[in-house]
């Protein structure tokens, strides 16, 4: 498969398969079949986890929230926004085309927000760190809200290439 670079055997071409299964087989010849095969497996996976799959679950699961919430991607450059609830936009005043790909920060333009906290906030969200916090947001409309962030690391898998978390 051309999606993923570990599908291609290590240079060393194709495992030859006997005309009777494991008759001919030297350990030699087992070993680089079960190398083939769990390259497969893993190659399957990496088909199966790719990141519009993952972000598609995630707004799927979102969809279904009867509560406030909202997934950003720490790994995207200013931690976009890539799934929000009904009820989120709601609260915030924001439609769904206007918020996703965007920044939580959003929602504090012209609030003010302690060092402390900002520090709390960079760290949630470049480490998965627990953040819990009240804050002082604004609405689209301007309007002044109270909102109980609770900032939670989300692993979703894992690529195996390259050990990051998903």
């Amino acid at each position: 498969d051309a999606g993923c670079s570990r599908c291609a055997p290590e240079g060393r071409g194709p495992v030859r398969y006997p005309e009777e299964p494991f008759a001919d087989f030297d350990d030699d010849d087992l070993e680089a079949f079960m190398r083939q095969q769990s390259q497969g497996v893993e190659c399957a996976a990496c088909q199966c986890m790719d990141e519009a799959t993952i972000e598609q679950a995630l707004y799927e699961a979102v969809m279904d929230c009867q509560f406030c919430v909202s997934i950003a991607d720490p790994r995207a450059q200013d931690c976009p926004l890539v799934a929000v609830s009904d009820e989120f936009l709601t609260m915030a005043g924001y439609g769904r085309e206007e918020i996703i790909g965007k920044n939580c920060r959003i929602l504090n333009r012209n609030c003010n927000i302690g060092e402390a906290d900002m520090a709390g906030l960079r760290e949630a969200c470049k480490a998965g760190a627990p953040f819990t916090k009240v804050l002082l947001n604004r609405r689209k409309s301007g309007e002044l809200f109270l909102n109980l962030l609770d900032i939670r690391g989300l692993t979703v898998g894992r690529n195996h290439g390259t050990g990051e978390d998903l």
